[in-house]
C-alpha cells in the first residue's frame, strides 16, 4: 500500500488485527520514478473510488499504472474506467462491500486468473498507443490549432 491519506490509521489497524504484517508492505509517498518497482510487487491492484460524479469521470492512473505493468486489477465501477477498457475483460469490476472483498480474495486465490487478466492489461495498454504516438497527435493537433488563427 503506497501513500497516506485518511484511511491509513483504520488500514493499518487492520493488518494488525488480521496478523498480515508479513502479507502487505506500506510505504509512505514513493518518488514517481520508484513507483513501477512497487507496482510489479503486487499481486492484485485494488481501486476503491467510491462512484459519484467527479470519480464516474476520473480514468485512475493507478488503475492504468497497474495493467501497463501486468498487474490485475480490481476496480469499483466507474464509468471513465469502464469506457476505456471497454469489453477487454482486463478489470474486474465489483462495488464495495462483501463483492468487492470477494473479487479481490477470488483473484489471490487463482492465478491462472490473474495471468489471464495480466495480460488482458498489457495488451489493452498497449492497444491505446505509447509516447511517441501520442506526441505526434499533441503535435498534430497544436499545428490544426494554429493553422486556424
Amino acid at each position: 500500500i503506497i501513500g497516506s491519506g485518511e484511511a491509513e490509521k483504520d488500514i493499518s489497524d487492520a493488518i494488525q488485527r488480521l496478523k498480515i504484517q508479513s502479507q502487505v508492505i506500506m510505504r509512505p509517498f514513493v518518488d514517481y520514478s520508484e513507483l513501477v518497482k512497487y507496482i510489479c510487487l503486487a499481486d492484485v491492484s485494488v481501486n476503491t473510488f467510491v462512484p459519484s460524479l467527479v470519480t464516474d469521470c476520473a480514468l485512475p492512473g493507478r488503475a492504468l499504472q497497474s495493467l501497463a505493468c501486468g498487474i490485475p486489477v480490481v476496480s469499483t465501477p466507474l464509468k471513465g474506467l469502464i469506457s476505456y477498457t471497454g469489453d477487454s475483460k482486463s478489470v474486474v469490476y465489483a462495488p464495495l462491500g462483501i463483492e468487492f472483498i470477494n473479487a479481490v480474495n477470488d483473484l489471490l486465490q487463482n492465478k491462472p486468473e490473474r495471468e489471464k487478466l495480466s495480460v488482458a492489461g498489457r495488451e489493452l495498454i498497449a492497444s491505446k498507443g505509447n509516447w511517441q504516438d501520442f506526441t505526434t497527435e499533441f503535435v498534430e493537433l497544436c499545428q490544426s490549432v494554429m493553422a486556424r488563427k
